[in-house]
């Protein structure tokens, strides 16, 4: 089975553009959902979503790779990987139900500093003084965006910080994954699994009538956040995960201007503090683990 590690090519630019576009149209996916979540239940947009994601990485993978795709040689992992996707989607729409768009991105983006964290104890990995800084620096400005106990930004901003820990999950559980697993097969069990685990609560909620146009936008949710992770994938497989970081970035600025000129928001001093201390501790992150695998 073909892994991220030999799907690589050396073609950098392209899996820069790939990068690029994924970063700046996934702003537009998450700012549609705060749009809807106006009028409609965040399980509905969940439930949608991933139904509309599944579908379209279920056709990609028919398409183009063989049958044998679908199939799975860490199950419990990528049912993990599955759960900590949806946490941190659900979390992430009813935090957006109270904040601006970009600060929730942002604070999404400490996502990094906890994988640090996280594979110590959870991947045995060794981390050295220098990455160990940026983390320390990376939560300072996590704490200048949310501002606990000061009740200057609204309590949901600590939402986000646990779906900065889902995300951490998934990215820790994708490591683990691309050393035998194809990307797409990854891709499958992660909508799948949120799919399945959000179905249950949909039958619970009271019929709710939709015009064509809120159909349409609903199926964008999802159509949009396929096609940017199938952008990922393809990112990673013409460039490192260390050129790429800088320009995941780009979903920040998106998100910024996107809050600006739809919903009027935005962020204040602390939070654009913060956000360049997060984007600056992260890519040190990816500049020291970069220079780590060069060294082994």
């Amino acid at each position: 089975m073909p892994t991220l590690a030999n799907l690589r090519g050396d073609a950098p630019m392209r899996g820069i553009a790939l990068m690029v576009l994924a970063s700046l149209l996934f702003p537009v996916g998450d700012a549609i959902a705060k749009y809807l979540i106006g009028s409609y239940d965040v399980i509905l947009i969940v439930w949608l979503k991933f139904v509309v994601q599944t579908s379209l990485v279920v056709l990609v993978m028919v398409m183009t790779l063989p049958l044998s795709t679908f199939k799975t040689r860490r199950p419990l992992v990528q049912i993990g990987r599955g759960l900590a996707g949806i946490g941190s989607y659900g979390t992430f729409l009813v935090a957006l139900s109270y904040i601006p768009l970009a600060d929730a991105i942002a604070i999404e983006f400490s996502s990094p500093m906890l994988v640090v964290a996280l594979s110590v104890p959870l991947l045995g990995e060794r981390v050295g003084v220098r990455r160990w800084s940026a983390v320390v620096v990376g939560f300072a400005g996590t704490l200048l965006i949310v501002r606990p106990g000061f009740g200057l930004v609204h309590w949901a901003a600590t939402l986000m910080l646990f779906a900065a820990v889902c995300v951490a999950l998934m990215q820790i559980a994708s490591r683990v994954l691309a050393k035998e697993e194809h990307p797409m097969t990854s891709l499958f069990y992660l909508s799948l699994t949120g799919l399945i685990v959000s179905t249950p609560p949909l039958l619970s909620l009271d019929t709710v009538a939709l015009g064509a146009r809120d159909w349409g936008l609903m199926i964008a949710v999802g159509a949009i956040a396929g096609f940017c992770h199938y952008l990922f994938v393809r990112a990673y497989e013409f460039a490192t995960a260390s050129l790429l970081a800088p320009f995941t970035y780009g979903q920040i600025i998106g998100a910024t201007l996107l809050g600006l000129l739809i919903f009027g928001d935005f962020p204040d001093g602390w939070t654009i503090a913060g956000t360049a201390v997060l984007i600056s501790s992260g890519l040190y992150i990816a500049y020291r683990e970069k220079r780590v695998a060069h060294d082994d």
